[in-house]
């Protein structure tokens, strides 16, 4: 359990990730009378971002649990 809790920040910017993926393919995107595309593209980058974010903290935190160990 008290590696899980280690993992809390890393899970919760990868869930928040993927959420901000699935609401933009749950939205979806559509062409308006006029021929402009209407998607709530700021999503994309959000979710990326917080992926990223995710990733790259779960690396360090795994890095320093295995260092502990030594």
């Amino acid at each position: 359990m008290n590696k899980l809790i280690r993992l809390r920040w890393p899970l919760l910017f990868f869930s928040l990730g993927l959420v901000c993926q699935f609401t933009f393919y749950l939205i979806g995107s559509r062409v308006d009378e006029n021929g402009f595309l209407i998607e709530p593209f700021g999503l994309l980058p959000i979710s990326w971002m917080f992926i990223s974010l995710g990733l790259v903290l779960l690396i360090i935190r795994l890095v320093k649990l295995r260092r502990s160990r030594s």
